[in-house]
């Protein structure tokens, strides 16, 4: 499952994946770095997430209402997901692995939790 094109004019939401494995893996890090990076923005908002299910292939930070799934991110590599919400490429070895159908129930879940100004466009 390949990534889709950043939702432009929409509020976007990078959940990043606190659980064990996670952040063994340097998620703790990846939260402090992007939440850090993303202060100054008004339209990205960096959240905690509890676990998305896929922790054998984290550690994982899902970008909200775009639907890009990062997987398989290690310390350092926030400049990954900040270079993605400025405005650049996804990383092809960090996104499109997931299993189609737990990422269809992530995306409902938080489709159903999201602010108005998140809701995806189509």
């Amino acid at each position: 499952m390949q990534p889709e094109k950043p939702t432009l004019g929409a509020k976007r939401y990078v959940y990043v994946c606190l659980n064990e494995d996670c952040c063994k893996r340097g998620n703790e890090r990846m939260h402090a770095e992007l939440t850090e990076h993303c202060a100054h923005m008004d339209d990205i908002e960096v959240r905690e997430y509890i676990c998305f299910g896929n922790c054998e292939d984290g550690a994982n930070t899902v970008v909200f209402p775009d639907r890009v799934w990062f997987s398989g991110l290690r310390i350092g590599d926030s400049p990954i997901v900040i270079g993605y919400l400025t405005g650049g490429a996804c990383s092809e070895k960090h996104t499109g692995k997931v299993d189609v159908e737990l990422a269809e129930t992530i995306w409902e879940i938080l489709e159903l939790d999201a602010p108005a100004e998140a809701q995806s466009v189509g």
